[in-house]
């Protein structure tokens, strides 16, 4: 057989297989046992099908096809009239109707074995639903930013007339860092109570640092719309530290002009007595000296 041929055969198998429905499992549990033969001859094979069998027996399981009741008998011997193309059509429909069939009873089988089939269940995607650990979060991302410096990122987590005075130009100046120190709790208004510890290049050369707990509104839009302290009042050491420093500045550094917030009881504890944004690199180049004088003298 040619090649050609070949291929004229299984183009042909194909388009026949393409136009046929495939069965369902309903029907083929419906329909009656598949009949069987001891043998089949190819030559006859419009003829009757011999007794019938169980399909559990040993003969070739095969599909009868419809006769044509016009065509005509062959003589013995004589192929009969249209042999190639008819009998490869035939060839066709019997190989996907078995291989529909195959398909079926064994997806049938599959599903009537006795053992239970373990279906596992999808995995679920963890949702949060905790407004706390998503409020620290928010928290987190503007710590993480203010200590970058990263304003663009903290203008996006602070709501438009957001109550920020806590991040004074004077503190980013000697380079303030928070640490959140604890987990975050909701006060019974709503808004959230972080530990936070606060520390900076000017106080901490003197090894200080304030502690305290800071209280972090957050909107309807996930934005931060306050920051404050909640009830302490961490800063006696630093104004201590801060009115020293003044006064050392004008006895051993008369010349340096520098810019102080106004002193304790007139001005914000937080800043009372600190050198402004725009004095603060100076004071930074000299609280070393200061540190060290006033040990010397507490010796």
């Amino acid at each position: 057989m040619s090649d050609h041929r070949n291929l004229r055969i299984a183009a042909a198998i194909r388009n026949i297989a393409a136009d046929i429905e495939p069965l369902t499992l309903d029907e083929i549990r419906s329909r009656p046992p598949v009949h069987e033969v001891p043998a089949f001859d190819r030559r006859h094979d419009h003829d009757t099908v011999p007794e019938h069998h169980s399909t559990t027996g040993d003969g070739a399981m095969v599909i009868q096809l419809e006769n044509r009741p016009d065509a005509p008998t062959p003589s013995a011997g004589e192929s009969p009239p249209g042999n190639g193309r008819e009998r490869w059509r035939r060839v066709g429909l019997v190989a996907a109707g078995v291989a529909a069939v195959a398909i079926a009873i064994g997806a049938w089988q599959a599903g009537s074995d006795d053992e239970p089939v373990e279906v596992l269940p999808a995995e679920t995607p963890e949702v949060t639903d905790d407004p706390v650990a998503e409020q620290t979060a928010t928290v987190d991302r503007f710590i993480d930013a203010f200590n970058a410096g990263d304003a663009r990122t903290m203008e996006g987590l602070l709501a438009d007339g957001a109550e920020n005075k806590r991040i004074d130009p004077t503190f980013v100046a000697a380079h303030d860092q928070w640490t959140r120190v604890g987990p975050c709790r909701q006060d019974p208004g709503g808004a959230l109570v972080c530990p936070v510890r606060r520390m900076d290049d000017f106080h901490g050369a003197a090894g200080l640092s304030i502690e305290a707990d800071y209280v972090f509104g957050i909107d309807a839009t996930g934005r931060i719309d306050r920051l404050n302290l909640l009830n302490e009042d961490p800063w006696d050491a630093y104004l201590a530290f801060r009115a020293e420093f003044r006064a050392w500045m004008a006895q051993s550094h008369p010349e340096v002009s520098m810019r102080y917030f106004p002193p304790a009881g007139s001005f914000s504890d937080e800043l009372a007595d600190m050198p402004q944004d725009d004095s603060m690199p100076t004071a930074l180049d000299l609280v070393d000296e200061f540190v060290a004088q006033s040990a010397r003298e507490g010796s």
